[in-house]
Parts: structure tokens; sequence; C-alpha cells
């Protein structure tokens, strides 16, 4: 019996000691990449270079907070390939 699973996530923020002052801070975006609300109104207009930019964007981050709970690679990128599957099925 497959039931649809909700993980909640604590906030989770760096310490002051840790934090990047904000000049210095990595957006990794490239300049001539559009906005997150661009590539989210061309999503919805089926764009799959919109959709490949948001991938390229968050995949990293998505599977790197999968990886640190469940705590195994495998699982990581299953979870991280059916995040973006639902992002293309429900915008796409």
């Amino acid at each position: 019996m497959d039931a649809p699973v909700t993980l909640r996530l604590p906030a989770v923020g760096l310490s002051e000691k840790h934090a990047k002052p904000s000049s210095t801070i990595d957006h990794s975006v490239a300049t001539n990449d559009p906005p997150d609300e661009a590539l989210m109104a061309q999503i919805c207009q089926e764009s799959r270079e919109a959709q490949a930019i948001l991938f390229r964007r968050y995949s990293r981050v998505v599977r790197g907070v999968a990886y640190r709970i469940l705590r195994d690679a495998s699982e990581a990128d299953d979870l991280l390939q059916d995040i973006f599957i639902l992002l293309h099925l429900w915008w796409g």
C-alpha cells in the first residue's frame, strides 16, 4: 500500500559566526538567467528550458537536504527525481 509521505523540515539557519557577509554571498545564479518568478511563469507555459534552469539552480540544494535527512544517496536521488517530476506534472 503506497501512501503519500509529507516531510516537515525544521527551520535551518546559520549562526552569525558562520554567516557570510552579504557582499560575499554566492547566489549561484548566472546574471543572464531569469529570476525564479519568471521561470515559474515560463514553466506554466510549458517551457522545457525554464524547467532545466530551475533544475540546475536548485537540484544540488534539494539533493543535499534530502541526503542530510535520509542518509542514503540512492534515496536522496530518488526523492530529488520525484520532486522535480511532481513540479513538471503540476506546473508543466
